[in-house]
C-alpha cells in the first residue's frame, strides 16, 4: 500500500493554503482547491464546500449522483429538533487512517446554528479499490448543561443513478400499507411522496436500493447498529429527485464534555443485478447478527394460533378440539394470552378465570403433548395495564420521564417496562420458570418487541436508549431460562427484522395486513404472483442461510387493525405458498370477525390436504427456499425450488381464476433438469410438464421432486 503519505496528512486545517491533489493510500486521493475539498478513489469522488462543509457532489465514475448540495447532509437530533451541520461554516478538517489502517477518514468539524457550544463532526471514509462509502457523525457537549440527544439523521440528497427515468427504487422486506412501494418501483412514481419505512434492524431490514438496469448498477444504503439501537429509513421526493434519509435513534443525555458517535451508515455501488446488490447487506447480517440457537423441530412446525376467549368453555373447549387439529396436520399450538388482562396485562402469573382454571390449562398442555403437539404461550413484554398491582408493588420495573412519572408505550399505551433494568429482566425470567415448571410449555411467541424509544429518566445508570432497545438482551435471558429446563424450547418473535433471528429460533415475516393487502392488489390487477415471489426472494436473500421464517395470511391482528374478507381461493393459495415454501401459521378464527375456518368444512379440509402434501415431501420441504433458481414465464404463476445436493422440489401455484400456461427456466448451476416432469396436485392428481411447459387449472397447487444431473 502507498501509505507513506498518511502521516504527512494526519492533520490539515482550514488555515492551510490550497494544494495539488495528493495520494494518501493506494488509490485514495485528497485535494484542497481553496473553495472546495475533493476526496476520491478510483470509483468515487466526493466534493465539499470548503466554507460551509456542505456535500456538493458524489460521483461514481463520471456521473454525479447528488444533484444539489444546498442542504446539510447530516443533522443532530437535539431536543426533538433536527439541527444541521454546516449552516454556519466549517471550522476545521482533518484526514486520518481509520482503525485497522485499511481506509482513510475525512473528518469535518462544524459549528451548529443556535448551538455554538456544541461541536459536531462528520466523517466520510473511503476504502482503496472499493465503491463503498462509510459515514458517521459525533456530537460533543461543551456546555455546562446536559442535552437531550435523540440521535443523528443522514441524508443522501437528491440522489439518482444517471437518468432518473431509468432508475427504480426498493425497500426490501416487511412493509406498512402506507409505505408499500413494491419491487423495482419506477423512481419518478415517488417524486411527490414522503415515505417512512419499518425501523431496523428490529422490525425491518432498513435497506434502500436504487437500480439502473441500463447501466447494470445499483446503489444500496443502510446503517450498521449491531442491534443496539434502531434507525428509520425514509424517502422524500422534491424537485424531480429523491432524497434518501436514515434517522439513527441513539438516545442519550449528553452530559458536559461528553461525546457521542452515531452508528455507521454504509453506501455501496454494485455492478450487476439488483439481487446481487443485496449481498453486501447479507454479509453484514451474517457477520454481525448471525443466526441464534436452532431447535430441529422448528422447521417442521405447522402452527395453529388460537385464543381461549374465542372458544366456548375456554381451555376445555380448545382441549376438546386438539385431536381434530392434530388430524388436520397442526403440530404446534400458539396460545394467545391466557392471563388476566390479555394484551393489556393485569397479572402475567394469573390465569384469567373467564377461560378456566390453572388445572384446565395444565390439562390442555398435557393433552397437546400426548398428541405430539408443541405448545407456545403468548408473551407480552411491552408493558402492563394501568390498573395492574405491579404498578404499586414494583414501580422500579417501568420507564419514567424526567419528572419520575411512569410513561406509556408510544404505540400500545401500556405502562411500559424498562427492558434494560436488571430487576425487570429477573422478573421475566421468574415468569418463564413459573410457566415451564407449572405448565411444561415449549416456548413463547413474543409480542411487540419492536424498539420503543429512550427512557429519559435522568437517574438511570445506563444510556437512555437502552430502556427501549434491550428486548434482544431480555429475550436471550428468557430463552436461556427456558432451555435450562427444556433444551428444545424456543422463542418465536412477532416482529420481523433480522435482529430477532439472532436471538430467537424463528421469526414472523410481515406486518399483519401485508398478505391480505397483497390479495386485494392481485384482485385489482396491480400485483401478480411475481410481486409476492420477489418479496419472499429478497427477504430470504438478505438473511443467513437457514433462517426460519414464519408466514401467515391471516392472524388475530388482521381483523383488529385491518380487515378480512374471507377464505377465497386466492387466500387459500397464499396459505399453500407459505406451507410449501416456509413455516406456516394458521389462525383458528375470531367469532367477532367472521368468517372463520369452522364455518365451512371445506376450509379445514383444504388445510388437511395441504399439510398432507407438505408431509409427503419431507425432508426436502424443510430445506431453504431457492426462489431465484427457477423462473416462470407467466407472472400469475408463483414458482420456487427447495432442496440441496442435487435433489429439489419444484413448487408451482397459480394465483389466477383462469387456466394458465407457464414455461419454466432453471438456473444452469442446478445441472441438467428433465424437461418432462410429473407434478402432484392437492387432490393427488398428476399434471405433466412437457418440454418445460405446463398447463395449470385455476388456483392450482403443484409440487414435484426432481433430481438434477451435473456434468
Amino acid at each position: 500500500m502507498k501509505s507513506h503519505l498518511i502521516t504527512l496528512f494526519l492533520l490539515m486545517g482550514l488555515s492551510m493554503t490550497a494544494f495539488a491533489e495528493q495520494t494518501l493510500l493506494d488509490d485514495i486521493q485528497f485535494s484542497d482547491k481553496g473553495d472546495t475539498l475533493i476526496f476520491a478513489n478510483q470509483y468515487l469522488t466526493l466534493k465539499f464546500d470548503r466554507q460551509r462543509g456542505n456535500w456538493l457532489e458524489l460521483r461514481y465514475g463520471n456521473d454525479n449522483h447528488l444533484t444539489d448540495g444546498r442542504d446539510a447532509a447530516v443533522r443532530a437530533l437535539i431536543d426533538e429538533s433536527a439541527i444541521p451541520a454546516g449552516t454556519n461554516h466549517l471550522l476545521h478538517y482533518s484526514l486520518m487512517p481509520s482503525p485497522g489502517n485499511d481506509s482513510i477518514d475525512l473528518i469535518l468539524d462544524y459549528d451548529l446554528k443556535d448551538y455554538p457550544q456544541l461541536k459536531m463532526q462528520s466523517i466520510y471514509r473511503l476504502y482503496p479499490g472499493k465503491a463503498r462509502l462509510l459515514r458517521m457523525a459525533s456530537l460533543t457537549n461543551r456546555t455546562d448543561e446536559r442535552i437531550k440527544l435523540w440521535g443523528f439523521k443522514f441524508d443522501l440528497p437528491r440522489v439518482a443513478l444517471g437518468d432518473p427515468e431509468k432508475n427504480t427504487v426498493d425497500s426490501p422486506g416487511p412493509w406498512f400499507p402506507t409505505s408499500y412501494i413494491g419491487t423495482q418501483r419506477p423512481y419518478l412514481d415517488l417524486i411527490d411522496k414522503t415515505l417512512y419505512f419499518h425501523s431496523a434492524p428490529e422490525t425491518g431490514f432498513g435497506l434502500l436500493r436504487l437500480s439502473n438496469d441500463t447501466q447494470k448498477l445499483s446503489l444500496v444504503a443502510w446503517m450498521e447498529t449491531d442491534g443496539q439501537v434502531n434507525y428509520q429509513p425514509s424517502i422524500r421526493g422534491e424537485e424531480q429527485r429523491l432524497t434518501l434519509s436514515f434517522s439513527n435513534y441513539r438516545g442519550y443525555w449528553l452530559l458536559p464534555n461528553m461525546t457521542i458517535s452515531s452508528d455507521p451508515m454504509i453506501i455501496e455501488w454494485i455492478k450487476g443485478t439488483p439481487f446481487e446488490a443485496l449481498q453486501p447487506y447479507r454479509e453484514m447480517v451474517c457477520d454481525r447478527l448471525p443466526l441464534g440457537p436452532a431447535s430441529e423441530w422448528v422447521r417442521d412446525a405447522v402452527i395453529l394460533e388460537v385464543y381461549p376467549r374465542y372458544f366456548k368453555d375456554g381451555f376445555r373447549g380448545i382441549t376438546r378440539r386438539l385431536s381434530f387439529y392434530k388430524e388436520i396436520g397442526f403440530n404446534c399450538l400458539y396460545l394467545m394470552p391466557h392471563w388476566s388482562g390479555g394484551y393489556s396485562p393485569i397479572n402475567l402469573f394469573q390465569v384469567n378465570p373467564e377461560y378456566g382454571s390453572q388445572e384446565e390449562l395444565q390439562e390442555l398442555v398435557r393433552s397437546a403433548h400426548t398428541l405430539g403437539m408443541r405448545v407456545l404461550f403468548d408473551m407480552v413484554i411491552h408493558g402492563m395495564n394501568e390498573n395492574s398491582p405491579l404498578m404499586k408493588e414494583s414501580p422500579e420495573l417501568f420507564c419514567k420521564d424526567i419528572k419520575g412519572e411512569i410513561v406509556r408505550h408510544p404505540t400500545w399505551r401500556s405502562m411500559t417496562f424498562d427492558w434494560a433494568n436488571p430487576e425487570y429482566q429477573d422478573y421475566m425470567v421468574s415468569l418463564v420458570q413459573h410457566d415451564v415448571d407449572r405448565y411444561d410449555i415449549d416456548g413463547y411467541r413474543v409480542d411487540a418487541a419492536a424498539f420503543k424509544g429512550p427512557n429519559w429518566d435522568p437517574t438511570l445508570p445506563y444510556p437512555a436508549f437502552r430502556s427501549g432497545a434491550a428486548a434482544p438482551e431480555l429475550m436471550s435471558k428468557m430463552l436461556a431460562a427456558l432451555q435450562a429446563t427444556k433444551p428444545e424450547a424456543v422463542l418465536l418473535s412477532e416482529v420481523f427484522g433480522p435482529l430477532f433471528h439472532h436471538v430467537c429460533n424463528f421469526v414472523h415475516d410481515n406486518q399483519t395486513e401485508a398478505a391480505q393487502m397483497m390479495i386485494e392488489m392481485i384482485e385489482a390487477g396491480s400485483a401478480t404472483a411475481d410481486t409476492y415471489k420477489a418479496h419472499m426472494a429478497d427477504v430470504f436473500d438478505m438473511l443467513p442461510t437457514g433462517a426460519n421464517r414464519v408466514f401467515f395470511t391471516r392472524n388475530h391482528d388482521t381483523s383488529w387493525f385491518y380487515h378480512f374478507y374471507g377464505y377465497s381461493r386466492l387466500f387459500l393459495v397464499f396459505e399453500a405458498i407459505h406451507a410449501l415454501c416456509a413455516i406456516p401459521e394458521v389462525f383458528g378464527g375470531d367469532p367477532e370477525h367472521a368468517p372463520n375456518p369452522d364455518d365451512d368444512p371445506d376450509i379445514f379440509e383444504f388445510y388437511r390436504r395441504l399439510f398432507a402434501l407438505r408431509n409427503q415431501f419431507k425432508p426436502l420441504i424443510n430445506a431453504p427456499p431457492l426462489f431465484r433458481s427457477v423462473a416462470c414465464s407467466n407472472p400469475m404463476v408463483f414458482s420456487a425450488l427447495k432442496g440441496r445436493d442435487g435433489h429439489y422440489l419444484v413448487i408451482l401455484v397459480s394465483m389466477s381464476d383462469r387456466q394458465q400456461v407457464a414455461t419454466l427456466q432453471f438456473d444452469q448451476s442446478l445441472g441438467a433438469i428433465n424437461p418432462n416432469i410429473r407434478f402432484t396436485s392437492l387432490d393427488h392428481s398428476d399434471v405433466l410438464m412437457k418440454n418445460f411447459s405446463i398447463n395449470l387449472e385455476p388456483f392450482a397447487v403443484l409440487i414435484s421432486e426432481i433430481p438434477s444431473h451435473k456434468e
